[in-house]
């Protein structure tokens, strides 16, 4: 017999990863239980694409960080068919999935080349399949002429997941289970009160655990409180803000058909939905402030992402009916990295920051909080433990954050004349490594011998201007990332 109010564990969280660690969870022999709205409003997770495809999502690979990051993506994308045949198994329902991904670039992505280069040679590193293909053979591909697909290739291992099945059947497994109760209400608190973790809820009182799991998304430390974050020395917590759009009688799509990640999403998208649905996603704005949010879709989102999906994927949608709208916000930690697993606070487990692969990572996520929770030995080191240094900002970073803010203010469909988007991203890259850096950067030096010999002025920002240029833009490349 279930206590009302005492569990061994206690998740808090239904989206992707709050129930896959509940899964992960049931198989043993705790009393757990799940607490959150049913609603699923604004759960990343069902506005989410779903797109399980490891190599599709590489922009760069510049360090170790990086690279143990994709191996670990490499490793759910390839236990992802046994997982979801195990949830069938439990849940009694399948869940619509297509296995295989086109990717293909043009020039709505500057760096659309480069990236597809590179995943070329990691699928090849990791014994991948993937085969080149002509873009005016991708089915469900039919750009406007001015964005013609210039290269393309099908990823055979990548697959897509309906989130609007998924994360049902993760719900009907648990309510099948005895080892998990189901609280349909919204957590304002978890505090610890001795070896006892108090978890505070609107219409269920307090709930007791000693062991809580938090994997609240983008609201995850909200919920946990400033105080206990600095306390378990956690990086801060932010949000990209995502819009989808769901339609119906669109083009029959056997593969998912996407581009290469841009600043404002992972890439644009066509995803085969089950009930001959598609979904198109996906944007990402990235926000700090959440008392300032809209609470829903904004016509400005919707506007960016049709005039990007019927531009450089398919005219003809312009035609079919919108099913449905969705949004959501994808945590994203300080060093935009991934958080599961054991905090230094005795009890309290997190599992957030996977900003645009929470779906994506869930399986392997769920299996290491699931261990640590359960005091188990883990098969490998858990690179996402809270407990680990969280790695430096890097050049990479820099060049990322300010491709992202030119982007933002240049779309749904800004561009800038000749090369000086190029120019303009390479010269507050080096302006804004400069203000982090600090003395060390020998930019600085030059930069301030120019302004001393022409002081503010138009003249002086010119030449500065120019000279970084002359130094970091090559005038028959591409900006080096």
């Amino acid at each position: 017999m279930k206590d009302k109010n005492n569990f061994d564990a206690i998740i808090v969280g239904s989206g992707a990863i709050g129930l896959s660690i509940a899964f992960e969870l049931i198989k043993n022999n705790l009393n757990i239980a799940l607490v959150s709205p049913r609603s699923g409003e604004g759960i990343a997770s069902l506005a989410a694409g779903a797109m399980i495809d490891a190599f599709g999502e590489i922009e760069y690979l510049e360090s170790d960080i990086e690279r143990q990051r994709l191996r670990m993506e490499v490793k759910a994308q390839r236990r992802y068919p046994s997982w979801l045949k195990e949830i069938a198994e439990r849940s009694g329902r399948e869940v619509f999935h297509r296995q295989g991904i086109f990717i293909v670039s043009n020039n709505g992505g500057e760096h659309d080349v480069t990236k597809m280069n590179l995943m070329r040679e990691q699928m090849s590193a990791f014994g991948e399949d993937f085969e080149e293909v002509e873009p005016k053979e991708i089915p469900g591909l039919k750009p406007n002429y001015l964005f013609r697909a210039q290269d393309a290739m099908l990823m055979k291992s990548g697959m897509s997941v309906d989130t609007t099945q998924l994360l049902p059947a993760l719900e009907e497994a648990l309510e099948k289970s005895d080892r998990c109760t189901r609280i349909d209400d919204r957590v304002t608190s978890v505090d610890p009160e001795g070896d006892i973790w108090k978890v505070k809820t609107v219409n269920n009182g307090t709930l007791l655990t000693e062991k809580a799991i938090v994997c609240a998304g983008a609201h995850t430390f909200k919920i946990i409180g400033e105080e206990l974050r600095v306390k378990a020395t956690l990086p801060k917590l932010y949000f990209g803000r995502g819009t989808s759009i769901t339609v119906i009688n669109g083009p029959d799509l056997p593969y998912c058909v996407r581009t290469p990640n841009r600043a404002l999403a992972c890439g644009i998208h066509l995803v085969p939905r089950h009930g001959n649905r598609i979904y198109l996603g996906a944007t990402n704005l990235f926000g700090t402030d959440y008392n300032q949010l809209p609470t829903g879709p904004t016509c400005g989102e919707v506007h960016t992402l049709f005039e990007a999906i019927m531009s450089e994927l398919h005219t003809g949608l312009r035609n079919v009916c919108i099913d449905y709208i969705s949004w959501g916000l994808r945590p994203i930690s300080q060093f935009n990295y991934p958080m599961a697993g054991a905090t230094h606070l005795p009890g309290l487990f997190i599992a957030t920051g996977t900003h645009r692969t929470g779906v994506h990572l869930s399986p392997v996520i769920a299996e290491f909080t699931a261990a640590e929770v359960l005091g188990k030995t883990l098969s490998e080191e858990n690179i996402f433990s809270p407990q680990k240094p969280y790695p430096g900002e890097t050049d990479v970073d820099i060049a990322l954050g300010i491709r992202s803010l030119l982007a933002t203010a240049l779309f749904p469909n800004g561009r800038l004349p000749y090369n000086r988007m190029v120019e303009l991203e390479t010269f507050m890259t080096e302006i804004f490594k400069l203000a982090v850096k600090g003395e060390q950067d020998e930019t600085r030096d030059r930069l301030r011998q120019v302004l001393q010999d022409v002081p503010l002025s138009e003249q002086g920002i010119l030449r500065a201007y120019h000279e970084v240029l002359e130094k970091f833009v090559p005038q028959d490349g591409p900006y080096p990332t």
